[in-house]
C-alpha cells in the first residue's frame, strides 16, 4: 500500500475516504445482485421471468442512484480531501454507470426474448450471453473486493492485485466479444436483421460493463496513489 494510506484511513479527520469506499462497495453489490437476477432469468428461458427481472433491476438501479447521490453530497460538503475531489466525483459516476449499463442490459434482453424466435438466437442468449455475464460478474466481484480491501486498510500489493485481475477480465471479455460477433455474422443468413441487431446491442452492452468496471478500478488506483503522495 502506498505510504500513508493506512494511517489516513484510520484518521477520523479523513473518515470520509473510508465511507466513500464502503459506499462504492455497497453500490457494486447492487450491480452484482442485478447481474445475478438477469443470469437466473436467462437460464430459465421464461419471458415472464425475464420481464420481472427487468423490473427488479430497475428498482435496484434507483437504490444505486440514491447511494451515488449521498456519496456526491458528502464530497461536496468537504468529507473528501480537496486534491482528490474531482477524481472522486468521476469515480462515483463511473460506479453508477456500471449499474446503469446493467439496467440497459435487462431491457435489451427482454426485447430480444420478446421479438426473437429463431432457435439460433435463443441458443446464443442461453450460452454465449450468459458466458459474458459470468465474466462481467467476476469483474464486479473484484471491484467489490478492491473497495473492501481499501476500507480494511489492506496492503498495496493486495489492492493492486484486484486492479490487475479486472484488467485481465476485460481482455477476456474483449476476446469473447470478438468471437461472438464473428458467430453472429456467420448466423446472419439464418436470423433476421432485427435479431442480429438485438444480439449485437447486448454484446456491446456487456462489453461496456467490464470496460467501465476497469476504468473505475484504474481511477481508484490513481486516487490511492494521490492519497499516499
Amino acid at each position: 500500500m502506498p505510504r500513508g494510506i493506512f494511517s489516513r484511513l484510520l484518521n477520523p479527520f479523513v473518515k470520509g475516504e473510508l465511507e466513500l469506499f464502503n459506499g462504492l462497495s455497497e453500490h457494486a453489490r447492487l450491480t452484482l445482485k442485478s447481474l445475478n437476477i438477469i443470469e437466473d432469468a436467462l437460464r430459465s428461458g421464461d419471458l415472464v421471468r425475464i420481464k420481472e427481472a427487468e423490473v427488479e433491476v430497475g428498482v435496484i438501479e434507483n437504490q444505486g442512484d440514491e447511494i451515488s447521490r449521498v456519496l456526491s453530497q458528502e464530497v461536496s460538503t468537504g468529507a473528501i480531501a480537496t486534491p482528490i475531489m474531482g477524481d472522486v466525483e468521476i469515480l462515483i459516476g463511473k460506479v453508477d454507470d456500471i449499474l446503469d449499463k446493467v439496467h440497459i442490459l435487462s431491457r435489451e434482453i427482454r426485447r430480444a426474448m420478446s421479438i426473437c424466435a429463431s432457435p439460433e438466437v435463443k441458443r446464443v442468449l442461453a450460452e454465449d450471453v450468459i458466458e459474458l455475464i459470468m465474466v462481467d460478474k467476476r469483474g464486479v466481484e473484484e471491484f467489490i473486493e478492491l473497495a473492501s480491501a481499501i476500507a480494511r486498510g489492506d496492503d498495496w500489493g493486495k489492492v493492486r492485485s484486484h486492479v490487475l485481475v479486472i484488467s485481465k477480465l476485460e481482455d477476456e471479455v474483449d476476446e469473447a466479444k470478438d468471437r461472438l460477433i464473428d458467430k453472429l455474422y456467420e448466423l446472419a443468413k439464418e436470423i433476421t436483421y432485427v435479431e442480429f441487431m438485438s444480439l449485437l446491442h447486448i454484446v456491446f452492452t456487456l462489453d461496456d460493463v467490464i470496460d467501465i468496471t476497469k476504468d473505475a478500478a484504474y481511477l481508484t488506483s490513481t486516487i490511492l496513489m494521490s492519497l499516499g503522495a
